[in-house]
């Protein structure tokens, strides 16, 4: 299945590293590409980055066949977004050439890394997990040694990090650890920081524990999942709405850029208009973790508890109507009230994972 203009490739299997708290990794977000290329607790970096799976994957790219990636989960394949772009347009100049000269095999480290291997968490969010959960002893082993692995074998090359895609990088003592670790000395190829946080923790005595940051840091998302307190409480036990508010009045102060998001579900969608309110405490829009709602609708109305749509998130940001399949297949008189409702002049769906 090729992508409608042959210039366009997809850079992703090129520079991503992902890992997951089994010590999986992937070189996509695995919501879109399921197909793990290795695993840290078995395998070395380079075994992992330059193996059988990983060349596969790079190849079904450099031939155009993307055989391993599916147009309907991916929203980068279906709208034709970064990292989908053409050739020319790539900017990481290494990058670029592995791809020129159809290299699979690639002679560098990754470039950005998305690190999802400790669940630990101050929340108990039900689109996430079931309820409070502690590290247990075997698992504090193995993300210590995946914490390690991460700090001599990948930050070093890395030009780009992500904490995190799962867990919350204030509360995680291997996450923290890491945060505190990050200077330009010790990382001097590490370009930019992004950080996905319940905003809970993140205060401003919290930044000024990590100095090494403040100039890496380029930015934060804040998984909110709710615009009023009652519905907060729902969909993030143990937080309090007022306390991410307090901390956006600071966060808006940092030269970074700021994201709202949010897991779409029954008893938050039609808060979502709420956004553009939130943008004058330092946000620049709504967002919305939709992924599996475009296909299979948002939970039941009336469900007990609420729950995740998926695991991709949509951003909100500036003037551009939903897709067209965005629908609330469990309420479809409420159809036209969501869509006009995320049709705001100031919100927009853009992806990122």
């Amino acid at each position: 299945m090729t992508l409608p203009d042959p210039q366009l490739i997809c850079t992703r299997p090129f520079e991503w590293f992902e890992v997951h708290p089994d010590g999986s990794v992937f070189l996509c977000c695995p919501a879109w590409l399921q197909r793990p290329v290795g695993n840290l607790m078995r395998q070395s970096v380079e075994d992992i980055w330059n193996g059988p799976v990983a060349r596969e994957i790079r190849k079904s790219i450099l031939n155009g066949s993307f055989h391993n990636c599916s147009s309907k989960r991916c929203p980068k394949r279906a709208t034709n977004a970064k990292p989908i772009q053409k050739l020319a347009a790539v900017k990481d100049e290494t990058v670029q050439a592995a791809i020129t000269h159809g290299r699979d095999r690639v002679d560098y480290r990754p470039r950005h890394l998305n690190l999802c291997f400790d669940l630990t968490c101050n929340l108990a969010c039900p689109s996430c997990r079931p309820g409070q959960r502690s590290v247990t002893a075997q698992e504090r082993s193995r993300i210590a040694k995946i914490q390690a692995q991460i700090a001599s074998d990948l930050l070093p090359y890395a030009t780009g990090l992500t904490l995190s895609g799962f867990g919350e990088p204030f509360a995680s003592p291997s996450y923290y650890g890491l945060l505190k670790l990050l200077t330009p000395q010790r990382f001097p190829r590490l370009q930019n920081l992004r950080l996905h946080t319940n905003g809970q923790l993140f205060t401003s005595e919290a930044w000024e524990q990590l100095p090494g940051i403040h100039g890496l840091l380029s930015e934060v998302e804040i998984s909110l999942d709710a615009a009023t307190e009652a519905t907060y409480r729902l969909n993030r036990p143990g937080g309090e709405l007022a306390q991410v508010l307090m901390n956006l009045e600071f966060l808006k102060e940092l030269p970074v850029r700021r994201v709202l998001s949010m897991v779409v579900q029954q008893n938050n969608w039609r808060e979502i208009r709420s956004g553009p309110p939130l943008r004058r405490r330092g946000l620049p829009g709504a967002a919305g973790q939709l992924g599996d709602l475009f296909p299979r609708g948002v939970p039941a109305a009336g469900g007990a508890s609420p729950r995740a749509s998926g695991a991709c998130r949509f951003r909100l940001s500036a003037q551009t109507d939903p897709p067209p399949t965005a629908t609330d297949r469990d309420d479809p008189a409420a159809d036209g009230l969501l869509k006009n409702r995320l049709r705001s002049p100031e919100t927009d769906f853009s992806t990122s994972c």
